[in-house]
């Protein structure tokens, strides 16, 4: 037993009462009058006062009352021999914490009541240590999540100012895209154009050379976004100055695609990007064209009984190898016929049920279209968008179709307004999972962000979950939040909690992002042979993060993309900055008062 006790009262049956209590292992100090009573209360803090409650101890007040003005911490324990029913309610009301029979009347339960008293008082001071701990926690945690809140509508705002940006890009890079046909009153052309979001990688353009010539190229930049848009715009210049040797002659395809390869090379553009083409050097006057491809999707020539030729060249994309010699092919057509090129966008949509769309399917469209160049853009803008049923789109799609003919309409310029990225508009990406005996499926669709890494996350978590399978064949994109949480899921959730984690085909462009940011905790969860997902997978809706709850995920996910790899703190120094000089800007000023 532990604790200190003060006596007060020198009350003759209490002879012997501080040596008893001390050879208890109790410290205890004795007061015989209020004098000494208030200076040893002064000077050290007891758990436990000892009175007897009618002796006199200071004038106007009982010894209880006084005693609980001095030290309102500690617990009274009035001792009273022979006291009556109302002697000891008036003590109680007074503040007494217990009324005590006198030492001698029953010596083992006195000692009983003065333990519970101190373990009282320990159990008391223990509460109000975790009070107060937790009174400052509390006023940290506030401090912190007013930051993120701030952070976050920083972030806000820095989105809208991207966007922004990406509008005008999108406007710049559609301004790239042919607007009339040239020699119109010997050919037609038609086009469809959709990005995957504001900017993408596909381009494509109608042209003169000369008076007799025309060139036409469609292109596919590696990956979306801003770095395949920007290698769009340096496509469209290179061209211009491949297409025509000295002297003004027109160049042939082959030779063009050899030039273009030679300079991407030359720019030495970040590892990973290169681009498919086909080029086409089309006689406007006899219709005979030359062509040549790199790596890239075969032509269609629809000839005028209703057949379909398929023409294509292999060989390497432009910006892998120096040496590669492109070869040209020729082909001649007769007025009516049409040549359709096509991006992979086109031909590797899907359904909702997963399937892709194929040669065959865009085949049987240019065979049943009428034979014009609108017409045929027309017939397989229909087909692929009955085909999808509002699946979202897994690529850049691109279509251009060239018709030996007058142009009938004016040339088809793309206009379609780009997917919205952010919250609000309607996404074309959906997280599918389905459960059985305890193995939880995981299906992502389209591009992985914020909002579909809190879904994953939470359905990680569900209650009685044994084991996970994160499926990716669909997925075309994860970004950094995404990333980070599945780090977090796959290190923490995953080997903290002992449910069996795996992710299984995972696309090249993914598993290549994992690789660059050092996620070795989520490669390490691979699963080598894919094993069927359910039939009844089903969506999951709700679960975006808004908010305080978005500034922590946030964090969370950022801070995690550093733990795995501390060089991933230049990388996301952006985010992380934002994040954390405005947490330390708060805490210099009062509140955000130190904050713009």
């Amino acid at each position: 037993m532990q604790g200190k006790i003060l006596i007060v009262g020198d009350d003759p049956s209490w002879a012997g009462l501080h040596e008893w209590l001390a050879a208890q292992g109790l410290e205890v100090d004795v007061a015989a009058n209020a004098d000494e009573a208030s200076r040893l209360l002064d000077r050290s803090a007891h758990d436990v006062v000892l009175v007897n409650p009618r002796i006199p101890i200071a004038k106007g007040h009982s010894p209880v009352e006084w005693i609980r003005q001095q030290a309102p911490d500690a617990l009274i324990l009035a001792v009273l021999v022979s006291g009556t029913t109302g002697e000891i309610r008036t003590v109680i009301r007074q503040g007494a914490h217990d009324v005590l029979p006198g030492p001698r009347e029953a010596e083992e339960l006195f000692l009983h009541r003065i333990t519970q008293a101190l373990a009282y008082r320990q159990m008391r001071k223990e509460r109000d240590r975790l009070q107060e701990s937790l009174q400052s926690k509390a006023g940290e945690l506030a401090d912190r999540l007013g930051q993120l809140e701030l952070a976050h509508s920083i972030l806000q705002a820095q989105a809208v100012a991207i966007q922004v940006d990406l509008s005008r890009a999108m406007r710049i890079q559609r301004g790239l895209l042919p607007r009339t046909t040239p020699r119109a009153d010997r050919i037609s052309a038609a086009a469809a154009y959709h990005p995957m979001a504001k900017v993408g990688g596909d381009l494509y353009d109608v042209f003169p050379l000369d008076d007799a010539h025309v060139g036409c190229f469609i292109a596919d930049t590696s990956g979306h976004g801003i770095s395949s848009a920007m290698l769009t715009i340096f496509l469209k210049h290179a061209i211009q100055g491949a297409t025509c040797a000295s002297g003004g002659a027109a160049r042939m395809p082959g030779e063009v695609l050899r030039e273009l390869n030679r300079t991407i090379l030359s720019e030495a553009f970040s590892e990973g990007l290169f681009v498919s083409m086909t080029c086409l050097v089309l006689d406007v006057e006899t219709f005979t064209a030359a062509y040549s491809s790199a790596g890239h999707r075969p032509l269609f020539v629809r000839r005028n009984d209703g057949t379909i030729e398929r023409l294509h060249r292999p060989a390497p994309v432009l910006g892998v190898n120096p040496f590669v010699a492109y070869s040209d092919g020729e082909i001649v057509l007769q007025p009516g016929e049409l040549i359709v090129f096509h991006t992979d966008g086109i031909t590797e949509a899907r359904s909702v049920e997963g399937e892709s769309f194929g040669e065959d399917r865009l085949v049987e469209a240019v065979r049943g279209a009428e034979p014009h160049a609108d017409t045929v853009v027309a017939a397989i803008e229909q087909a692929r968008n009955t085909f999808r049923k509002g699946a979202p789109r897994v690529d850049d799609a691109t279509l251009l179709v060239l018709g030996m003919e007058p142009q009938r309409v004016p040339l088809w310029t793309p206009d379609e307004p780009a997917p919205q990225p952010i919250a609000g508009g309607p996404r074309s990406v959906k997280v599918l999972t389905a459960r059985k005996n305890g193995h939880v499926f995981i299906g992502l669709s389209g591009t992985g962000s914020w909002r579909e890494s809190q879904q994953v996350f939470d359905l990680c978590r569900q209650p009685g979950v044994q084991s996970i399978t994160l499926d990716l064949t669909d997925c075309t994109h994860l970004d950094s939040t995404f990333l980070g949480v599945l780090h977090n899921i796959a290190t923490t959730l995953s080997d903290e909690t002992g449910i069996r984690f795996e992710i299984q085909n995972v696309p090249r462009e993914l598993l290549k992002t994992m690789s660059e940011l050092g996620l070795i905790g989520v490669l390490m969860h691979f699963r080598p042979k894919s094993i069927p997902l359910p039939e009844d997978m089903a969506p999951v809706e709700g679960g975006a993060p808004a908010g305080e709850e978005l500034g922590r995920l946030l964090l969370w996910a950022h801070e995690a993309l550093v733990e795995a790899d501390p060089r991933n703190a230049d990388r996301f120094a952006a985010v992380l900055q934002v994040l954390h000089d405005q947490a330390r800007g708060a805490s210099r000023g009062d509140k955000r008062g130190g904050l713009p």
